[in-house]
């Protein structure tokens, strides 16, 4: 069994990179991947660069040179409900576009044709991260998690997005691109992130402030959840 981890930016994978056992480093274009063992489970650590395109090219290069059977997807993200606090937890119970409309063709707002318009997370990784967040008494979200190619640091771009998915709880740059290329290559994945800025409110500000903690926050339940993952 082999677990592929990825993070978008350095920081988001560096506290992951220094906890593998037997590490190797692989470059392949911009990509760089991290071989080695997590608590005897066989790791592959990507960091994918930022935005769709990159996540995709990255998480295709992932599959064609390694065969992964799941996929976790970590970092920061923006939150996207009222109770939502910065450092909490979010997991994806499924991920779709925000800013993907072919509605002229009669598809939903964010579906891309030919696909889903929600791509739905593994329930065994689901189920396990949330016992996992439960037994630490830790604050999560669980639900819709919307990507797109902008950062939402105004009201009026959290707006536009709430007004399509009023039930997302939080957004990010790579997490739907990653599930996408998941649902063409038939792999089970979860995305699970911090949130270092609540979407809309000062957010650039906030992010810069918290991007180390919150990445320190999901790394730290990926840790665990790869360690209790049966093979």
């Amino acid at each position: 069994m082999m677990i592929a981890i990825i993070g978008a930016m350095e920081e988001e994978v560096n506290t992951l990179k220094k906890r593998i056992n037997n590490l190797q480093e692989l470059t392949r274009f911009s990509f760089k991947f991290y071989t080695g063992e997590i608590r005897g489970k066989s790791i592959v650590l990507m960091k994918s660069g930022i935005g769709k395109v990159n996540a995709a090219v990255g998480t295709t290069l992932l599959f064609e040179m390694f065969p992964v059977d799941y996929v976790i997807n970590i970092g920061t993200a923006g939150g996207m409900i009222s109770s939502g606090e910065v450092l909490d937890i979010v997991i994806s119970d499924k991920v779709c576009y925000h800013d993907v409309d072919v509605t002229g063709f009669n598809y939903a707002y964010g579906q891309i044709p030919g696909y889903p318009l929600y791509f739905i997370s593994d329930k065994k990784l689901l189920d396990l991260a949330e016992e996992i967040i439960q037994a630490k008494s830790l604050r999560y979200h669980k639900g819709l998690i919307v990507s797109g190619d902008s950062f939402v640091y105004q009201d009026s771009q959290r707006s536009v997005v709430k007004a399509h998915f009023p039930d997302c709880v939080a957004l990010d740059m790579e997490a739907a691109a990653i599930s996408h290329v998941c649902h063409i290559y038939n792999k089970r994945f979860i995305v699970i992130r911090s949130l270092s800025d609540i979407a809309g409110k000062a957010s650039h500000l906030s992010f810069d402030k918290y991007l180390e903690k919150a990445s320190q926050v999901s790394s730290d339940i990926v840790y665990e959840l790869v360690s209790h993952l049966a093979v």
